[in-house]
């Protein structure tokens, strides 16, 4: 008896430290998963930045390369979390015309970003609209993506 209640009260303090640690957020198993962006095989992600301030709008960056085998050109994107409303976002310029094998950077402004008040990292859904250059805004498609990381203050 004497020997279950020395490891016992072992194994309560034990607890009772890892409980603070994740009540503190020390141990926030988020924090160790990588950053992740993944936007489909034809248009990939190669760098992103996601950025929130207190300000009316929140500038995020996308470097993308476009693996489809003609031009096209991006007129729409959403970031939106599932805890949070749907971040209306604005490119910058207003549609973004990308080359076969190109890569630019994206520049994106959304409104709803500056909400988010989580310390760890938040999965974001991403949705892209574009139309091939030759075809023209009548046939315009939409990509869906995942992009997973913190947001940073700026």
């Amino acid at each position: 008896m004497e020997f279950l209640m020395t490891y016992g009260w072992a194994i309560m303090t034990v607890l009772g430290v890892v409980g603070v640690l994740l009540y503190f957020n020390f141990l926030n198993p988020s924090l160790l998963l990588p950053d992740k962006c993944e936007l489909g095989y034809r248009l990939s992600c190669d760098d992103f930045v996601l950025r929130k301030r207190l300000g009316f709008f929140s500038i995020s960056n996308l470097m993308v390369t476009n693996s489809f085998p003609d031009e096209i050109v991006l007129t729409k994107i959403n970031i939106s979390a599932s805890k949070y409303p749907s971040s209306y976002c604005l490119l910058s310029p207003a549609s973004i015309t990308l080359a076969q094998g190109n890569q630019t950077n994206i520049q994106i402004n959304c409104v709803y970003l500056r909400d988010i008040a989580e310390g760890g990292k938040v999965n974001f859904d991403v949705t892209i609209d574009y139309y091939f250059q030759d075809a023209g805004p009548t046939y315009s498609y939409t990509l869906y993506g995942k992009i997973y990381t913190k947001l940073e203050n700026s």
